[in-house]
């Protein structure tokens, strides 16, 4: 696993033993971490880790050894980052994120004052509350309130080509999120939906107020050729539905 990990020991030796001596080794000698019968510990560097067990009672000690039983790998490096606003904060994430880093448990450490994290489900009308172990993903817009200003770190998933997210979009308003890391004109990021959407509406948090919305076929201030920008959500109106494609 990834660094820092915490492992869960548990000691299965017969003979009721009395007393238990853990140690762990990275190739030099070996180091105690542990007296407990069924330890915690978290491993905060990388390597590969050795580790022992002597358990002893009334008739001696005996000791196991697992070499190489455990491996901490380097986390990712934190890719980018949202920047939450006191207040309610209308965001997105512009990529698919790592397994392990995908949930709403990145915003374990944002002090909601007890309100909900929501997600709108269109299909239904209705608003979805989302709990640590619910996915986030791309082209959702998602609502979070935030007693302080503070940064969520985002990892990206690695590896090879990926199929493009989409996502349905119903008649009327969705919520949906922004699918780039630099900003890109309305027009173009909501070209496979078009001509069905008709308006395009985000939210400032810094202000705690909606932006002019921004209209297909719009001049002035309220152009298509306005920019979106990355991490933040947005309404959409549809006249018919469609499937919206992310931009990357």
């Amino acid at each position: 696993g990834t660094a820092p990990l915490t492992v869960q020991f548990t000691d299965e030796s017969t003979g009721n033993p009395t007393s238990w001596t853990w140690e762990y080794s990275t190739g030099g000698g070996w180091i105690e971490f542990s007296t407990s019968k069924d330890p915690s510990h978290t491993f905060t560097s990388t390597g590969t880790y050795s580790i022992r067990l002597t358990a002893t009672n009334d008739g001696g000690s005996n000791t196991i050894t697992r070499s190489d039983y455990i491996i901490v790998t380097p986390y990712p490096p934190t890719e980018d980052c949202i920047t939450l606003s006191p207040g309610w904060n209308f965001i997105s994430v512009p990529r698919s994120l790592e397994d392990g880093s995908n949930t709403a448990a990145i915003f374990s450490n944002v002090n909601t004052q007890g309100r909900s994290i929501l997600l709108y489900d269109s299909q239904i009308g209705k608003w979805q509350v989302l709990n640590q172990t619910s996915k986030i993903k791309p082209l959702d817009g998602i609502w979070i309130y935030s007693q302080n200003t503070i940064s969520i770190d985002l990892h990206y998933k690695s590896g090879g080509a990926q199929v493009p997210p989409s996502k349905q979009l119903y008649e009327g308003w969705n919520a949906i999120g922004f699918s780039s890391t630099v900003p890109v004109t309305a027009r173009d990021t909501l070209i496979t939906v078009s001509p069905k959407w008709g308006q395009v509406l985000g939210w400032n948090a810094e202000e705690q107020k909606y932006d002019t919305a921004i209209i297909r076929g719009g001049s002035g201030a309220f152009s298509d050729t306005r920019e979106m920008i990355p991490m933040r959500g947005y309404w959409i109106a549809m006249t018919e539905p469609g499937v919206l494609y992310a931009l990357s």
